[in-house]
């Protein structure tokens, strides 16, 4: 009985050891994934600045500034709203993956159920 109550508890270790393995594999793969997202991000962001800045140097008149700016302040958003979601997806995808590895781990058995009171009480008189 004590052989198999160490073997489960070993086995159960081992489980425990491979998924941390497999966690911490996948947490380095989405640290990289999120650098380089925003390393391209910022890249990105300081190239279109650079020629927004060049685009409203040659502007002639104020409502030729105005559409560049008007311009700029859209893709800039439209950029945005994408590098953002697709930051929320991989932190979901990352959730997902974490969740189904660990299913398992960390369950907590119910609690037996009574099929009736343990006390007896008297009514009140």
């Amino acid at each position: 009985m004590f052989n198999d109550m160490k073997q489960q508890f070993e086995d159960g270790l081992q489980k425990a050891i491979e998924n941390q393995v497999k966690i911490s594999e996948v947490n380095v793969q989405f640290a990289n994934d999120i650098a380089q997202r925003n390393s391209a991000y910022l890249t990105d962001l300081v190239k279109s600045g650079t020629e927004v800045a060049k685009d409203l140097g040659e502007c002639k008149t104020p409502t030729q500034l105005i559409e560049k700016q008007t311009a700029f302040a859209n893709e800039l958003r439209s950029k945005t709203e994408a590098y953002v979601k697709s930051n929320v997806d991989a932190l979901t995808a990352l959730s997902e993956t974490i969740s189904s590895m660990t299913g398992g781990l960390w369950s907590i058995p119910s609690a037996p159920t009574s099929t009736g009171s343990r006390r007896k009480t008297k009514p009140a008189e």
